[in-house]
């Protein structure tokens, strides 16, 4: 169906309807161009706009069918355009891609829209209403429309990240969820949206070029809309990157919590096993059990069951559990160093990481929620609850590497600086209790932000404090 049909001489529209059949001829005059466009249009539609402006039947094909990938083809004298704009349903947590082709040659731009994605209606009212733009003809509107459907992958990009920043908080979430349905949908979307997006980049580096049959005016502004696009392709890459390593942390939760149940199990089957046992034997009826005619029979049996019995309550479900020894107090620190320190299982080799570094005392490998590119953590081997209990060779140790990750990541990743964080105690947002230090390259464009804002405190209360550490 054709939705609309009109010349633009000089940056304005001529007013009055044109017919198809005078397209062409309109679009010869000096300073005048003409834009059809077209919203699903059938064989039998299109022909008549093939036939008026002499299109290429391979591209005609194309521009019918749809269902082609993003691409720029050169046919003689006329450029052939496909670009996939996208929306994102939140309801659904779905990207709807839709399909925009288009003809661009001398007097003319000829614009084919399949699906609901990005109307091209409120491009051509925004060109409409600047006639300087529109004086530089056709590609003035192949940039706006370029420029449109790029701007619209920001919302999508950003939609997308909301709900990858909630699957990852389900991950970690105390409650006992598993994601993975959704990290699977979510990684599918991504892919999808990166399909739309990543072969854009070679049109637009085209176009930037300008050794096109273009005027080449326009390839400032077309840098301008590549510019965009690099943002959002990295951003697709940084989100497929994310849902692996969140896929990969809900794996290893998982697998956490069924060893949790199993050494629950385990520990009720220890505790009900030697009353099992002698209820049991007793339980047989044998004629010659000759303590069953003891007058103090039934309470020794009840006493050896109380006594076997005793010793263990300090192996209940919880501490077995939680790989606590009995002997050792009811800290959290003591649970965590006897088997449930994600990093102490790293260390052991029993669950996966992306190593970078080690040595004899330390370890160094990707985090798997990352703030930056390149985002590392560096731990002492032997577990060491936090900074206040670390010793001085290790904390020394750990340091050293830190530096050493630091180095390797100024020349390989060229990054423009470096953090170090660490944190002790959950005050301080530590949540996992062996010691660590995070290793951030920093670069100039990371959307990296310190959740804490500095504040000015007066001489007095800087003395006070100074006074309260030095005592």
């Amino acid at each position: 169906m054709i939705v609309d049909c009109a010349v633009y001489d000089d940056g304005r529209r001529r007013s009055g309807r044109l017919s198809l059949e005078d397209a062409f001829e309109a679009g010869r005059d000096a300073g005048a161009f003409v834009w059809i466009g077209l919203h699903e249009p059938t064989e039998q539609e299109f022909d008549a706009v093939r036939r008026e402006f002499g299109l290429h039947e391979l591209a005609v094909e194309d521009a019918i069918k749809a269902h082609q990938r993003p691409k720029l083809e050169i046919y003689g004298d006329t450029l052939f355009v496909v670009l996939k704009p996208a929306v994102y349903h939140d309801d659904r947590e779905e990207i709807e891609l839709g399909e925009t082709l288009l003809f661009v040659g001398e007097g003319f731009i000829v614009s084919v829209r399949h699906g609901e994605a990005t109307a091209l209606a409120e491009v051509r009212r925004t060109v409409e209403a600047e006639p300087e733009r529109l004086r530089r003809g056709p590609d003035a509107v192949l940039h706006a429309i370029f420029d449109r459907v790029v701007d619209d992958y920001l919302p999508v990009a950003r939609s997308l990240e909301e709900d990858i920043e909630e699957v990852e908080a389900d991950v970690f979430s105390p409650e006992r969820s598993n994601p993975a349905e959704r990290i699977f949908k979510l990684k599918r979307e991504v892919l999808e949206f990166n399909r739309a997006t990543g072969p854009l980049a070679e049109p637009l580096d085209l176009l930037c070029e300008g050794d096109l049959p273009m005027d080449g005016s326009m390839s400032s502004y077309f840098r301008d809309v590549r510019d965009h696009l690099a943002r959002v392709v990295e951003q697709g890459d940084n989100h497929r990157e994310l849902l692996t390593s969140v896929l990969t942390a809900n794996l290893t939760q998982t697998g956490v919590r069924q060893n949790e149940d199993v050494r629950k199990i385990s520990a009720w089957v220890a505790i009900v096993a030697v009353p099992t046992m002698i209820a049991g034997v007793y339980g047989m009826n044998f004629d010659y059990m000759p303590e069953l005619r003891w007058s103090f029979g039934y309470p020794l049996v009840v006493a050896l069951g109380r006594d076997l019995h005793l010793p263990l309550p300090a192996l209940s479900p919880q501490r077995l559990a939680l790989g606590r020894h009995p002997t050792r107090g009811g800290s959290l620190h003591a649970l965590v160093a006897e088997g449930d320190c994600i990093f102490c299982s790293i260390v052991a080799g029993d669950l996966p990481a992306e190593k970078v570094d080690e040595d004899e005392h330390t370890l160094a490998f990707m985090d798997l929620n990352p703030w930056t590119r390149g985002h590392a953590l560096v731990i002492p081997r032997r577990h060491t609850p936090n900074l206040y209990e670390i010793d001085d060779d290790e904390l020394r140790h750990t340091a050293v590497a830190a530096r050493r990750l630091a180095r390797r990541m100024r020349e390989r990743l060229d990054c423009d600086g470096i953090n170090v964080l660490n944190a002790a105690e959950p005050a301080a947002w530590q949540t996992v209790f062996h010691f660590h230090l995070h290793v951030i390259p920093r670069y100039e464009d990371d959307s990296m932000e310190v959740p804490a804002r500095p504040r000015r405190m007066g001489a007095d209360e800087l003395a006070s404090v100074a006074r309260e550490l030095r005592g």
